[in-house]
């Protein structure tokens, strides 16, 4: 997948959140839209004046949580060949090419969806509703675009491994998925994706990337009724599918797992994930995640082998996952036994005054906060430098990483509504909430420790 753009910004993130953080409070962009179409995708539509560009992001409910049993990777593969695979309009990676030169697109597989965002000169609004749909409607992959793509796809894994970075944790998930799920042992995540059969991959892209799993982001330079129309013309012309969608299938069968499992992968990295069972109440799956976000940038960790941690935001049935890949050589047993022994202090059912201001103010603040038309501007101001872009370029830029943060975190329409009930919570119910399910003898913990074979 194409990163180049991606890379930039997630360097750029950490200065960003200083200045977002330290920036006033404003309403959010306003003027959005929604709705659905007849074959079930959903729209959301925000125009924003001025900034002479688009962007499309069209997010599927499909991740690699979903993997099925003994292919860790596909949903990760098969994001890839949805975007270099031939349709009958385009050949083999010949749309992205064309895409590429007028402007940026990229795309992401995350455990619970998958998107690919399109970044363009407002009048390639058409282009990309068309690209998208051709590629819903009559993609085309074969065991050669595979063989270009399972490689890349292996590469990424291999590459974070190699240069010791936190975002080890996505593939921790993906083996999580297949130990937990699964039962699985041992979990390759760099080698063997070229094999991957054609007819896998298919089953898996023709189950999950339907209309009625499409939620499609529009922003930028435009009108709302010709992007409805351009909309109807495109996607809007595709047929719901035949058959009823497919329920996702992440559950984890939790009273049959022992309360530690050990498995081995093709990376160097040890990696340690600590997990509890979601709760059924949204609002209290939303504050366990935000509490172990909080916890994963506590200075705690700081001056251990801990190479960074995360913590993922609560969608469905995902369970509150705390994750922390493990310096090379060093004790995963005493890097788990601090994970447990941080997260006893935080259940212990005692909160101070000021871990409860701290864990209130974690859960109840915006992100991505609010944009300001000042934040806008020093933003832009910073990648302009950075990337040598045009103000506008820049500007548009900035829009569109909001966008994706904002779908990101609030992907599941419950988060919201999850936040604002957390938001009113006393000292006493953080403390039970956090007591009853983040205890001890409430937790998981998988070991993923390193044996190429």
């Amino acid at each position: 997948m194409p990163r180049s753009v991606l890379k930039i910004f997630l360097g750029l993130l950490p200065a960003l959140a200083t200045v977002l953080s330290n920036a006033p409070a404003a309403a959010q962009i306003d003027g959005s839209i929604r709705y659905t179409l007849d074959n079930g995708a959903e729209v959301i539509i925000t125009p924003i004046e001025g900034v002479g560009q688009v962007a499309v992001i069209a997010a599927y409910g499909v991740g690699f949580f979903d993997d099925p049993a003994g292919h860790p990777q596909l949903a990760h593969l098969v994001e890839p060949l949805r975007v270099t695979a031939a349709t009958p309009q385009s050949e083999p990676t010949k749309r992205r090419a064309e895409l590429s030169a007028i402007g940026a697109v990229n795309a992401e597989t995350q455990p619970h969806f998958t998107y690919y965002d399109y970044l363009l000169p407002a009048d390639a609004l058409e282009l990309a509703l068309r690209t998208e749909a051709e590629r819903l409607d009559g993609l085309s992959p074969t065991i050669i675009d595979i063989g270009r793509e399972g490689p890349l796809a292996a590469q990424e894994a291999s590459w974070t491994a190699s240069h010791r970075t936190p975002r080890t944790h996505k593939f921790a998930l993906m083996a999580a998925a297949q130990a937990w799920r699964h039962d699985a042992t041992h979990v390759d995540v760099a080698t063997g994706l070229q094999n991957t059969r054609i007819d896998v991959a298919e089953t898996f892209r023709k189950r999950w990337y339907t209309t009625d799993r499409l939620r499609l982001y529009i922003t930028g330079s435009l009108d709302i009724n010709a992007a409805k129309k351009a909309i109807d013309e495109s996607i809007g012309k595709l047929p719901a599918p035949k058959a009823q969608k497919p329920d996702p299938d992440r559950a984890i069968d939790w009273a049959a797992l022992p309360r530690r499992t050990t498995i081995t992968w093709d990376l160097a990295v040890p990696t340690v994930v600590v997990a509890a069972p979601p709760p059924d109440d949204p609002a209290i799956r939303f504050a366990l995640t935000r509490a172990l976000q909080h916890m994963s940038t506590r200075s705690s960790f700081v001056g251990t082998p801990v190479l960074g941690t995360s913590a993922m935001w609560p969608v469905g049935e995902l369970p509150p996952m705390f994750i922390a890949p493990v310096a090379v050589d060093r004790n995963v047993d005493g890097v788990l036994e601090h994970m447990v022994r941080t997260l006893v202090r935080l259940s212990d059912g005692e909160l101070t005054d000021a871990e409860y201001a701290s864990l209130r103010n974690a859960a109840t603040t915006p992100f991505p906060p609010p944009l300001t038309p000042q934040m806008v501007e020093q933003q832009a101001r910073q990648l302009a430098q950075m990337m040598s872009l045009a103000p506008d370029d820049a500007r548009m830029r900035v829009y569109t990483q909001a966008l994706l943060n904002r779908m990101v975190v609030s992907y599941d329409p419950a988060d919201e509504q999850a936040r604002a009930t957390v938001a009113s919570w006393t000292k006493d119910q953080w403390a039970s909430a956090l007591a009853e399910h983040l205890s001890p003898a409430k937790l998981y913990a998988l070991v993923v420790e390193p044996r190429v074979r």
